[in-house]
């Protein structure tokens, strides 16, 4: 029995040295083969730059890290102004990022689509207006958004009666600057005047900081433009929501008389039709009031607006949490009141008043810039924080909102039915036609 395990285990103990010599030549013969076959290299492919007229890209650092190191990833939760600055590039601005997220070549939504694709300003939306009513309205609107996808939109509600001195300016200035007739059918002046001297918005809100203490753009309605940068914007409080000033006038000053006269005398025009182009807004009365959208071409968004909060105050967290914190420590009853107090103490203690110097700081350093702001809106809205708060403030200038042919589209829709403006339509043109006689 014991010889015949001796046997066994030599046999065992042989197949195994086989087993070995084998396994030795098969890599000696796997690495004479590798040396021998060409190495092949990893494929790179370059990435596509994105043009410089549609972002700035952040300077290369010295010593450039791999391209996967160089995008950082948005951190989790929302984003305030200045925490937005610090992760997203800005060509406007006059500081410097060290970080960056991806800036996308094509927008991921309109403005209108990103603030209702947030959650909660969608059930906001739900909870406050009966929407369905105004499908067609709506779907009218945020199909013009999409055809002018390239250009930056703003919303201002209006009360009717001002179509008529609009199309009456309007009409006047295509007819004696000899203009094509077609641009009535997508530019309107919504001011008859504006700033006379061009000017570099970022100083005229400093300016009138410092005047001033807080913009108060109540003041100053003859140069700017209370706007929302949704359709539904600033939904849930009235005085600031343009869909709501649609549903319902909020009794802004309606022209009179003067008015009328002063477009008229401009073209050196008689006043014998005044009484008639009054009377013309009884054609398209209708319950709800107007909703004007304003295209306005990226390049020229920077020079005419900024990021504003209520009144046009610029959109500083610092600023908005002390007035609003006021309030609701029942500081004040309501945040009028609680803006008139702190435009008084930064009016007195200007730069001396920490929150009102950090307030300069940031409107020299470029955060308030509606550009980059709109790019990181119309792809990012989930982190923007309180993207329901944001407003902007667009300034009347001669070279832009006041040139029918700066690019700047603008568009007005009511409820008035089609018969009741083509009626309006016929009697505006045989009036404007008789006062164009009276020139002759």
């Amino acid at each position: 029995m014991k010889t015949n395990m001796r046997v066994m285990y030599k046999k065992i103990a042989f197949i195994f040295l086989i087993l070995g010599f084998f396994t030795v030549v098969e890599t000696v013969i796997s690495k004479g083969l590798s040396a021998s076959r060409p190495q092949i290299q990893p494929i790179v492919v370059p990435v596509k730059e994105v043009p410089a007229k549609e972002v700035t890209i952040p300077a290369v650092p010295q010593n450039p890290t791999p391209q996967a190191e160089q995008t950082s990833q948005l951190p989790q939760g929302t984003l305030s102004l200045e925490q937005i600055h610090t992760y997203f590039p800005d060509g406007n601005a006059q500081t410097t990022r060290s970080t960056s997220v991806a800036v996308p070549a094509t927008d991921k939504f309109t403005q209108s689509q990103a603030h209702m694709s947030v959650p909660a300003v969608k059930k906001l939306i739900d909870a406050k207006y009966d929407t369905k009513k105004y499908k067609n309205i709506i779907d009218a609107i945020l199909a013009r958004e999409q055809e002018y996808k390239n250009d930056y939109v703003f919303y201002h509600g209006m009360d009717n009666v001002w179509r008529v001195p609009q199309d009456l300016y309007t009409k006047l200035y295509i007819h004696f600057k000899k203009l094509p007739e077609n641009i009535f059918q997508h530019f309107i002046f919504l001011r008859f005047d504006g700033v006379k001297n061009s000017t570099v918005i970022r100083q005229f809100v400093i300016n009138k900081l410092k005047e001033g203490g807080l913009i108060n753009d109540h003041e100053l309605g003859d140069f700017l433009y209370a706007v929302n940068i949704a359709l539904f914007g600033n939904v849930g409080t009235d005085p600031e929501c343009t869909w709501q000033y649609f549903i319902k006038s909020r009794g802004h000053l309606n022209p009179d008389r003067k008015i009328y006269e002063q477009i008229l005398d401009a073209f050196g025009l008689t006043h014998q039709y005044i009484d008639q182009l009054m009377a013309l807004t009884t054609l398209y009365e209708t319950t709800e009031e107007t909703i004007v959208q304003i295209f306005v071409p990226t390049h020229n968004v920077d020079q005419i607006g900024y990021l504003s909060w209520i009144r046009g105050i610029p959109a500083h967290k610092k600023t908005m949490d002390m007035v609003t914190r006021s309030v609701h420590d029942k500081k004040f009853p309501k945040t009028a009141p609680a803006l008139d107090y702190y435009t008084k103490i930064f009016k007195d203690e200007q730069q001396e008043n920490p929150v009102f110097s950090n307030l300069l700081d940031r409107v020299r350093a470029g955060d308030f810039s509606l550009g980059y702001f709109l790019k990181f809106y119309r792809n990012y809205p989930d982190k923007i924080e309180d993207i329901n708060s944001f407003q902007a403030r667009l300034m009347f200038t001669h070279e832009v909102l006041l040139n029918p042919l700066s690019g700047v589209k603008v568009f007005r829709y009511c409820m008035a039915t089609a018969q009741q403006m083509k009626n309006y339509q016929q009697k505006f043109d045989e009036i404007f036609n008789k006062i164009i006689a009276e020139k002759k």
